[in-house]
């Protein structure tokens, strides 16, 4: 989808990733950046329906991002180093 096993490790404890390049860095500043964005719209932008919409949609396409990458690196096997 949008990140790259590439970027990550799997995490040594619990489930998730961990950023292990500066790609994966940005990829996960960018995501919460653009989550913050949508929240902290002025009030005249956008209607608090229509925040939440797309708050609510961008999530959900980063972690649909994140178990796609998490089913890449255990297919590919090893922990991504």
């Amino acid at each position: 989808m949008i990140g790259r096993p590439d970027w990550f490790t799997k995490r040594n404890f619990g489930i998730g990733l961990r950023p292990k390049t500066w790609q994966g860095w940005v990829y996960l500043l960018v995501a919460i950046a653009l989550i913050v964005f949508l929240r902290l719209q002025p009030f005249w932008a956008w209607s608090e329906q229509t925040k939440n919409n797309l708050t609510i949609a961008w999530a959900a396409v980063v972690v649909l991002d994140v178990i796609h990458i998490i089913y890449l690196l255990n297919k590919k096997g090893g922990n991504g180093n």
